[in-house]
């Protein structure tokens, strides 16, 4: 988190200010809305899904960008991308939230929103990156007008768990 909040501040040094400055590293899996009834059903749907999941290294080698959006990210490796891409679906896949806003490609954003002046600089600037963590959780993130930033609400520690297997019932008609 500190490397990708370094370059977040030399990428402001150099262009100004810019969207998604202030954010903490992160990946999104998805955003949605809900009220705090939901909230609470969405959170033990959160913990059972976690506890499935199995921990791994995730790795993060060159700089993207989404040039209609503006965005400027770290990619992962095709490894890590697909390790990534399948927790998203299975989380995506499970969740009923309303007004769900899935990520189809998983990055760890530096900056949105920027116009393509600002976008070639930073892909002209930051050339070359090797970055990884321990993907062990994943965290509910909720947005707070206040600060126009998402805050940590929750965290969901993946517990490397066999999924429950629905039963399977049979009626024999003779």
């Amino acid at each position: 988190m500190s490397l990708v909040r370094h370059l977040k501040e030399a990428l402001a040094n150099i262009i100004g200010w810019y969207n998604s400055k202030n954010s903490d590293a992160h990946i999104t899996i998805l955003e949605f809305n809900a009220t705090d009834a939901e909230l609470e059903f969405i959170k033990r749907k959160i913990r059972q899904l976690a506890d499935t999941e199995r921990p791994d290294y995730v790795y993060l080698d060159k700089y993207e960008a989404f040039p209609q959006n503006g965005a400027f990210f770290i990619a992962p490796t095709d490894y890590s991308k697909n390790y990534l891409k399948n927790i998203m679906n299975r989380f995506v896949g499970s969740l009923n939230a309303k007004n769900i806003r899935k990520s189809n490609d998983p990055h760890m954003s530096i900056a949105r929103k920027l116009n393509a002046d600002k976008l070639a600089i930073a892909l002209e600037r930051f050339e070359s990156i090797s970055l990884n963590f321990f993907c062990d959780r994943v965290v509910l993130r909720i947005y707070d007008k206040g600060s126009s930033q998402y805050q940590f609400a929750d965290e969901f520690k993946f517990g490397s768990k066999m999924p429950a297997t629905p039963a399977q019932f049979r009626l024999d008609i003779s």
